[in-house]
């Protein structure tokens, strides 16, 4: 692999996480402060699209799995599901103020769980895109390192850029600031997929067997050994989401 196709890999996840990043750090915050969902409601309705994402990643996997064209079966992902993948990210932040309560609950689980589906099928081809790229492990652990580290720093700059917004302004002019924000991270996140899908190629071909989803699941709760690393990825997870759902709360109401 050559330094173009490791450092496009990762801007990948650099778009991936404009949608992911600023859901995980902001938007119960967003929810609760300025859109006026309460936090029972609102946290009820991440948990709650949370489950219905879990169903919604076997259904992109059957899905990816079935895709063959001749770009490959994972990289057309990449341009099919921007576009509506960042579309949603600038909807779950645009909660319509005019709205009562339940109107506006509805509003969130619509578009949450929207968010969610475009996730699965953008983010995990992308995943799996590094399996196709590449059967050396140096190589593989080079776009891991890539993803990581761009990743990491995508963190690291919404923090920074909308930290000080979200600090100093509320009510409308902070929805007027978080819509003007997600919009020109749905801009960038699309040329970001562009130039990922550009400088990847997938070279390893296999022959994937589509086994019936019964099988699937027979295959789940037969492996002790899967289903240990299944339960692991899910506390890991749930710890992930309380520490940076609540990061925000305890800057602004502790720290």
């Amino acid at each position: 692999l050559t330094w173009r196709n490791v450092l496009g890999f990762g801007l990948g996840d650099v778009a991936n996480k404009f949608a992911f990043a600023m859901g995980a750090l902001f938007l119960l915050n967003y929810y609760t402060a300025v859109a006026g969902i309460s936090a029972a409601a609102a946290g009820t309705m991440l948990a709650a699209v949370r489950i219905y994402d879990a169903v919604m990643d076997i259904v992109a996997g059957r899905v990816i799995d079935r895709t063959s064209t001749r770009w490959g079966r994972f990289r057309p992902f990449l341009i099919w599901g921007a576009l509506p993948l960042m579309l949603l990210s600038v909807a779950v932040f645009s909660v319509p103020a005019g709205w009562d309560a339940t109107e506006k609950l509805i509003y969130a689980y619509v578009t949450y769980a929207l968010l969610g589906t475009a996730y699965s099928f953008v983010n995990i081809p992308y995943g799996s895109l590094a399996t196709v790229m590449t059967q050396q492990p140096r190589e593989r652990a080079r776009l891991g390192a890539s993803r990581t580290i761009m990743a990491s720093l995508t963190f690291v700059f919404l923090a920074l850029v909308l930290g000080p917004v979200v600090r100093s302004v509320s009510g409308p002019a902070l929805q007027a600031q978080l819509t003007q924000f997600t919009v020109i991270l749905a801009f960038a996140g699309l040329v970001l997929y562009f130039l990922c899908f550009k400088s990847t190629r997938e070279v390893v071909q296999r022959d994937v067997e589509s086994p019936a989803l019964k099988e699937s699941v027979g295959t789940l709760f037969g492996n002790r050994p899967l289903m240990m690393l299944c339960v692991v990825a899910l506390c890991v997870l749930i710890g992930y989401f309380a520490l940076a759902a609540s990061t925000m709360y305890y800057a602004r109401y502790v720290l």
